[in-house]
């Protein structure tokens, strides 16, 4: 039996029977949904996946922590692109494993509550590849918190059973692996919480009444705990077939609660979720489409105010070959200006800096400009302030406007991506004393987005543009749908890239910035209210 492993390394396992280099896995539970509730051990291990499986339950934006390099694969059992077997969900684990990668086995919830792990832990034994098991909240402990609702009461219930609301199947197999006994659970004395139970409520209902439970029991329905649009549902255990008649929008992921327990329900709401009242964003779905970066400032800022945010990049950063670069920061005196013309050149640029054994004061001598308030956030980051930075627009031309009579005779370093519109070089070519560019990184378009995000998509969901390039492959990602819906841009060079493309709806932030996005969400909301 190979032992679970405490801090796992690629290729640091090897096969005692094929001698072949293996990974290591963690068996990951991502939560109930808001992403806060991961475990930090959790969120560690995705931070140095080189692959994440992950199930359809596990909010996207946990994905977000995993690196650029690492493959993200939906494994869930109503995943994208169809239903995987439990058998092709541990075949693709060894796989992954088997090439010395950092597997991480993403949840829902916990990972030993209705989570098949056991059988996935059975199989890397069998394969003597190293594991680790990462818990997680599962949704049941999230219902006090976010619902209000206890699960025990010195007065009303002083246990607790989980159970499963839908019959197990093996897979590919129409034969039940197990019966739910509900007339012992219809004696059971304490709480009831029920995983799955949605499509099974009128059998599950009818078979508690027939097993000797009241009619009048107490249920609670909590669909999307700890999410901003959770819902909640009180009814009597004999009411809730008709209770979800009329609720017809209530569809999964549901969590029941059954029993007195519920009677107990006074406490308010935990302070971190204030009721939908309070929130001037919390009826609003918003998709972020920019890259992931480390703070996560952009989505955490619209969460901030209320937002389910649905963060789904539509380009990939990846680093440039690195000698180019120090080559240069090798010759940083041969320049007198030196240019940023993203956010992500400042980071690979001043990360390499930094890493080779230089500082800040490699850049004392040279005069820095930045095209927007992004990328001057960015170089404060690293401590460094523009001479340079537009104040009331973003991009180049804005940058110019104030910048240009001032480059007569400069020797300029320009940080920028090869995929980048040239015009701060074609502009400054005649009129510098010369004009070096620096490819500090590469971007390249998302292949395709899951298939479910369109098909789920509400049409009054909220789109972000935070360039013209990510607003162009957010159009292709999301097909036709795109010209329905309404885009928040970050500036009007991106606002005209967007009405060019088709959208009709678009809302142009005051100022180049994030927190520009979050005030012309907060504008479109409140004009649509009114």
């Amino acid at each position: 039996m190979t032992p679970p492993i405490q801090d796992p390394t690629p290729n640091a396992a090897t096969n005692a029977q094929s001698g072949s280099p293996s990974g290591s896995v963690a068996l990951v539970g991502a939560g109930p949904g808001d992403p806060c509730l991961i475990t930090l051990a959790g969120k560690l291990a995705i931070e140095q996946a080189d692959a994440v499986l992950y199930d359809g339950l596990v909010n996207p934006v946990i994905l977000q922590w995993a690196p650029t390099h690492a493959e993200k694969i939906c494994v869930g059992k109503r995943g994208h692109g169809g239903s995987w077997k439990q058998s092709e969900i541990d075949d693709l684990i060894v796989k992954h494993a088997r090439l010395g990668q950092r597997v991480v086995r993403l949840k829902g919830g916990d990972s030993a509550i209705f989570a098949r792990s056991c059988e996935e832990i059975e199989r890397l034994e069998l394969e003597n590849i190293p594991y680790r098991l990462i818990p997680g909240i599962s949704a049941a402990l999230a219902v006090h918190a976010y619902a209000g609702i206890p699960l025990t009461h010195r007065d009303w219930a002083s246990s607790l059973a989980l159970v499963s609301g839908q019959l197990q199947l093996s897979d590919a197999n129409a034969d039940h692996e197990e019966r739910i006994d509900w007339t012992s659970l219809a004696t059971f004395p304490g709480t009831l919480v029920l995983y799955m139970a949605l499509h099974s409520a009128p059998t599950w209902s009818h078979e508690l009444i027939q097993g000797g439970k009241s009619p009048n029991t107490p249920v609670a329905l909590i669909r999307h705990c700890s999410l901003p649009d959770q819902e909640v549902l009180f009814c009597e255990l004999s009411q809730v077939p008709h209770t979800l008649n009329q609720n017809p929008k209530f569809t999964p992921p549901v969590l029941v609660v059954i029993g007195d327990v519920l009677r107990a329900k006074h406490l308010p709401p935990k302070p971190e979720l204030p009721s939908k009242a309070k929130l001037p964003l919390a009826i609003e779905n918003i998709l972020v489409t920019s890259p992931p970066e480390p703070a996560d400032r952009l989505p955490q800022a619209l969460r901030n105010l209320g937002a389910n945010v649905i963060a789904q990049p539509a380009i990939e950063i990846h680093p440039a070959n690195p000698e180019p670069i120090l080559s240069i920061i090798d010759r940083l005196d041969q320049f007198d200006s030196l240019v940023f013309s993203s956010r992500h050149g400042v980071h690979h640029f001043l990360s390499l800096l930094m890493k080779s054994s230089r500082d800040a004061r490699a850049l004392a001598h040279l005069k820095i400009a930045a095209v927007g308030n992004a990328t001057a956030q960015a170089l404060l980051e690293f401590g460094l302030r523009p001479d340079w930075c537009p104040t009331h627009n973003a991009g180049a031309d804005a940058l110019l406007d104030q910048w240009l009579p001032h480059m007569a005779d400069q020797r300029v370093l320009l940080i920028q991506t090869p995929t980048g519109k040239n015009t701060l070089q074609s502009t400054l070519q005649p009129i510098c004393k010369s004009i070096t560019t620096l490819d500090a990184y590469l971007q390249s378009p998302v292949p395709a987005w899951p298939t479910s995000l369109s098909a789920n998509l509400p049409r009054n969901t909220i789109v972000t543009a935070t360039s013209s390039n990510i607003a162009t492959e957010s159009f292709r990602l999301l097909g036709p749908i795109a010209k329905e819906l309404r885009w928040i841009s970050i500036s009007q060079a991106v606002t005209e890239t967007l009405t060019k493309l088709g959208a009709t709806q678009v809302y142009t932030a005051l100022h180049p910035s994030y927190d520009g996005i979050c005030q012309a969400s907060l504008a479109m909301a409140q004009r649509l209210e009114e």
